[in-house]
């Protein structure tokens, strides 16, 4: 009970710091306009109008989420005599324009404008937070309604957006709590279908971590009254099925940590949905997050085989086109294979340690032969990606550090360009790093596709924005796109780039003309403020609600969500083409019996 008492009273401080007149923000059924008005007279205060504009673009957005309140505006500089006709408006002294001021414009019921302005000087706002407290004071003034409790918590100041990328792309990162609201609260304790998974107790668990040595038994430990253990288990039920279709030799099952809490306290579970994977009755590796089920199946399937792959140069030739033992007919999508002369070599100790560490993420082999002296640089790694088409092959051949490697491999395996879904959208969003979009229609052609492809490996645009294509007319989900970003199947192809945290879309119709040098000045453009967006997206959040209905349904259960936005679409056929077969696979296959 204290504990509700003591919400009670911090919500009652935190209220009180906005004066009693302050009212519980509401929804605003007009834009509304807000400049930033300023000279500019020295480089940090040029500097700070560059922190203002990004730290405003994530309230606008985050507003325009949680409290249906959108903002437009920009940026006006009042130093020259062709100055916006606003800085006219602006308060003055006997020597002229004084001060830096946020200026709301506001149109009355005669179409007459009204400006009011606040003042918000660069030596008052030295930092991010405190700049993003001072706006929402302002705001909170202006319209006397509460906006500093949108105030962010734990937000990442020092970067605009996340570095972190999924393993796979395709793979949906963490629950969005805002898809809850999608489910129907009283089917929260409906009996869950089990599938192909084992219901683990007190006594059987210990039974069969030690039924034989090195048993691969992978339990997903849940609670009833947590809403992500839930989802988590229809998920993991899910993929139970496509891990016995596929794995003969691994136990998986669930474990309820509301029925046997000492059980979970034994195996150090602390929270929950948690999967962890026990060798010889030890715990031997855990997943963290929450993914779609073909992730989960992969990461068990993947642990069943071999941690680092033994190989010579005929196992080589099979293993770099991505055809492993277990995964026939599935041409993997990157392959990572070491180069050593000798076991003692000091970089293939290290080389082990990192196949252990990413044991269930990654397909990882090594050549360990004196002959490698003649063909290969060694100590070194090499990325196959059999099926990108720009990026094959990428070598490593610095040095031999644990974390180095690890990054090598991860950025390495992911593909050059992301082929756009209603999964990795998700994913995309939620990264909040800016991405861009080839929309592809018949006209494109081949030679602009490669100047696309081209830039993807460009180390420096790369590491500004992610890379992503689909086909325009390809499904129901694509075609909505198209409307939200208002492109017309005449105009296409383009080029689309979503700038989330500025909840922009900026679009460069029919790209097809362009170069690769053309599209790496548009990107850099549209990234710094040298274009207008195309169109201001209210609703950019990265919330699973995106998906269609019957996906949804899958992941709850069809009687416990309700349609999304998607689903009201007018359903048309697609004009998509059918999706690529997987290349043949060569009938000789890396086994894993072939373990270092």
């Amino acid at each position: 009970m204290w504990i509700y008492q003591a919400a009670i009273v911090l919500v009652a401080i935190s209220l009180a710091t906005c004066s009693q007149q302050c009212k519980k923000p509401t929804a605003r059924d007009v834009t509304v306009q807000v400049n930033y008005v300023y000279k500019a007279n020295s480089d940090s205060e040029k500097a700070f109008v560059t922190e203002l504009d990004e730290t405003f673009a994530t309230i606008k957005c985050r507003l325009s989420r949680l409290a249906d309140v959108f903002i437009v505006g920009s940026t006006i500089e009042c130093s020259s005599k062709e100055a916006h006709s606003l800085c006219a408006s602006m308060p003055t002294t006997s020597s002229g324009f004084h001060g830096n001021y946020l200026a709301f414009v506001e149109t009355d019921e005669t179409s007459k404008q009204k400006v009011t302005t606040h003042s918000l000087l660069p030596s008052e706002n030295t930092d991010r937070k405190t700049l993003e407290k001072n706006i929402l004071k302002i705001l909170s003034k202006q319209w006397n309604e509460d906006y500093s409790i949108f105030v962010a918590n734990n937000t990442p100041y020092d970067e605009p957006y996340s570095q972190a990328e999924n393993r796979d792309p395709m793979g949906i990162d963490e629950l969005d709590m805002k898809l809850l609201k999608m489910r129907n609260s009283s089917c929260l304790f409906c009996p869950m279908d089990l599938k192909k998974l084992t219901q683990f107790n007190a006594t059987n668990l210990p039974l069969a971590l030690t039924a034989s040595k090195n048993q691969l038994v992978v339990v997903l430990f849940w609670l009833n009254i947590d809403s992500m253990s839930n989802y988590a288990f229809r998920l993991w039920a899910n993929a139970s099925e496509v891990i016995r279709e596929k794995t003969k030799s691994a136990i998986v099952g669930v474990l309820a940590c509301h029925d046997w809490p000492e059980v979970c306290k034994k195996y150090y579970i602390e929270r929950w949905p948690q999967l962890v994977a026990f060798k010889s009755g030890k715990i031997y590796q855990t997943y963290n997050g929450l993914r779609d089920e073909q992730l989960f199946a992969d990461w068990v399937r993947m642990l069943s085989r071999s941690v680092l792959y033994s190989l010579d140069e005929a196992k080589l030739t099979v293993f770099r086109k991505g055809n492993i033992a277990g995964f026939e007919g599935e041409t993997r999508k990157a392959v990572t294979v070491g180069f050593f002369v000798s076991k003692e070599d000091e970089g293939y100790k290290v080389f082990k340690k990192v196949a252990r560490k990413l044991h269930g993420r990654y397909h990882l082999g090594a050549i360990v032969d004196e002959g490698v002296r003649s063909w290969a640089k060694h100590p070194s790694l090499m990325t196959f990606k059999e099926k990108d088409r720009m990026e094959k092959v990428r070598l490593y051949s610095d040095e031999f550090d644990l974390q180095a490697l690890i990054d090598f491999i991860e950025q390495s395996s992911r593909p050059t360009v992301l082929e756009f879904s209603e999964r990795s959208i998700v994913a995309l969003h939620k990264r909040r790093k800016p991405y861009v979009v080839l929309v592809e229609d018949k006209r494109w052609s081949t030679d602009a596709r490669d100047s696309f492809e081209k830039l993807a490996i460009d180390d420096d645009t790369k590491d500004k924005v992610t890379f992503v294509r689909f086909y325009a007319l390809q499904n129901n989900f694509t075609k909505s796109l198209l409307n939200r970003w208002k492109l017309l199947p005449s105009r296409l192809p383009a080029l689309a780039l979503v700038y989330i945290p500025k909840c922009s879309v900026f679009v460069n119709l029919r790209a097809d003309r362009l170069k690769e040098e053309d599209m790496k000045a548009w990107i850099q453009q549209a990234l710094t403020g040298g274009q207008e967006p195309h169109v201001f997206l209210p609703e950019m959040d990265s919330s699973l609600k995106s998906l269609p209905f019957d996906q949804l349904g899958h992941v709850y259960g069809t009687d416990s969500v309700t349609a999304s936005y998607l689903d009201k679409m007018e359903k048309s056929p697609s004009t998509a083409s059918k999706e690529t077969k997987n290349a043949e696979i060569d009938p000789k296959t890396i086994s894993s019996k072939d373990e270092l």
